[in-house]
């Protein structure tokens, strides 16, 4: 549900470009696992986090991945979602390309 709640912020707020799938799903799934971090631990929500920290998809799990560094790198996720905004991109490594 926070993946998709994540889809709505970005597309409502107003203030992000057009995202690459890559940024706005890893954003979506960076959002969702960080979610998941603030709940109790059970088996469950160890199992959805693992979901998505091991995702092999280059858009789902590789963007996850360069959003969580992202995340790391910049600080905070206001500080992320700044950045985002700003650049339409997380920095640092580049998306991948699809043909």
């Amino acid at each position: 549900l926070v993946h998709e709640l994540t889809h709505a912020f970005i597309k409502l707020d107003g203030g992000f470009p057009e995202l690459e799938p890559f940024v706005e799903e890893g954003l979506c799934q960076l959002m969702a696992w960080v979610w998941l971090q603030q709940q109790p631990e059970t088996r469950l929500r160890n199992c959805f986090a693992h979901a998505i920290e091991h995702e092999r998809d280059a858009v789902y799990g590789g963007g996850f991945r360069a959003a969580r560094d992202a995340l790391e790198r910049e600080g905070s996720l206001a500080a992320l979602l700044a950045r985002v905004r700003a650049m339409g991109s997380f920095g640092g490594a580049p998306a991948p390309t699809y043909t």
